[in-house]
């Protein structure tokens, strides 16, 4: 925005709402500009490396399930409450539609903590989702975000790998030419510089007795304010957290394409489900709380 001095013939700018990392203003300029900015360290090389790897990749992978041939479907994602952690905890609402995931990119990225469990029925488009929204945050990069990376669940074993372990030696198998540092490959630097977004894709494809310990190895291997991404069927995740404490990654909300968007105590400690009396109990406290302050039930989108 532009507009006159006190003087009444000095121009000034004004730079509003814009996220501007360089800026430079001069009254006159003659001749060339030269801007040199400061150059970028070898760790940040090799992760702006991976991160135009992993969209190269992704753009590849999709286009071959002919996911945007023309566009994608007009799937819509609510958030389903009856899965998440409390509202108070959360954060913010986590809705949008797969053609149009600046909503949803954005009510993400609003989280408090960027934790998202992204649950449907089987063919519901889960790993399309997960795909399409890295594609969506790497394509609108923000300063000092960690670079999206997609990884099967299925070649995990959580019993003889840290999860970190596990992101570090899959991204140096996937990408072994990322420029290296201090002589060694940078993947295993970038996870412990948490400069990784794990989108962990597929925990209903794993074997039955294994799910319950990944979920384990996921919540102890997440510090204070670190993201994820999961994907999983509907009924076998909430299965999973139906036989004790919420013991999912502090999930930020699990958007479901047909599940109503439910209420839930927005205080106190974080729902115990399940045991002898857990989930029943959680259950007439929540129907409770429903009858007495909206006799209209909530509706899916």
């Amino acid at each position: 925005m532009g507009g006159m001095g006190d003087s009444g013939g000095d121009t000034y700018n004004v730079v509003s709402g814009s996220r501007v990392r360089y800026l430079v203003q001069a009254r006159e300029i003659h001749g060339d500009i030269h801007f040199h900015a400061a150059p970028a360290t070898p760790l940040e090389t090799a992760t702006q490396a991976l991160a135009h790897a992993i969209h190269a990749q992704w753009r590849e992978e999709l286009n071959v399930w002919d996911v945007a041939d023309p566009s994608p479907l007009d799937v819509s994602w609510v958030a389903d409450w009856a899965s998440a952690d409390h509202r108070s905890n959360v954060g913010g609402q986590v809705a949008g539609r797969a053609d149009d995931l600046t909503d949803l990119l954005g009510a993400f990225r609003g989280l408090r903590t960027r934790r998202l469990a992204v649950l449907g029925a089987a063919g519901s488009g889960k790993t399309t989702l997960a795909g399409l929204l890295a594609l969506e945050m790497l394509a609108r990069p923000e300063e000092g975000e960690p670079v999206p990376v997609p990884l099967p669940l299925s070649s995990w074993d959580p019993d003889r790998d840290h999860l970190h372990d596990w992101i570090a030696r899959r991204i140096a198998q996937d990408h072994p030419g990322l420029p290296h540092v201090d002589g060694r490959h940078p993947a295993a630097r970038m996870v412990r510089d948490r400069l990784v977004l794990p989108v962990l894709d597929g925990l209903d494809e794993v074997p039955q007795e294994r799910r319950a310990r990944m979920l384990t190895g996921i919540n102890r291997a997440l510090a204070a304010g670190d993201p994820v991404v999961l994907t999983c069927r509907t009924a076998e995740y909430e299965s999973l957290v139906a036989d004790g404490p919420c013991s999912a990654p502090r999930r930020s909300s699990a958007p479901n394409p047909s599940a109503r968007t439910r209420r839930s105590p927005t205080s106190g400690p974080r729902p115990r489900r399940g045991g002898r009396s857990g989930g029943s109990r959680w259950r007439r406290t929540c129907a409770r709380i429903r009858t007495a302050r909206s006799r209209t039930p909530c509706r899916p989108r």
